[in-house]
């Protein structure tokens, strides 16, 4: 069956909402005992994303770095064909490594 217009589908989508709020809703189907309850998630499976390190270090615990936009593209570090330039990523693998933290390096651009 081929839908031709949002008015087609608006009896077929009013009966699936009739039929989810009749069963209890999308809360209660996917609703977890509380006896289930999963464990909060620690800070070695929270990663961020950080522009300015140096500057802006977070007060909140996390254990992964993304390295983008955070001068490390490739164009940052090879400026020219004959050129490489280091300082950008050496300060910030120096300063994760110095909290432990875990590195992912995205060479794009």
């Amino acid at each position: 069956m081929r839908l031709r217009s949002h008015l087609t589908a608006r009896p077929i989508v009013g009966a699936l909402l009739a039929g989810v709020i009749a069963s209890g809703g999308v809360a209660a189907a996917f609703a977890t005992p509380a006896s289930a309850a999963p464990a909060p998630v620690g800070p070695a499976l929270m990663g961020l994303h950080i522009s300015d390190p140096i500057r802006n270090w977070p007060t909140v615990p996390f254990g992964t770095v993304r390295l983008w936009d955070a001068v490390v593209t490739w164009r940052d570090l090879q400026p020219t064909a004959t050129t490489w330039n280091f300082v950008g990523l050496d300060a910030q693998v120096e300063q994760y490594r110095a909290t432990g933290k875990d590195m992912v390096m995205v060479l794009g651009q």
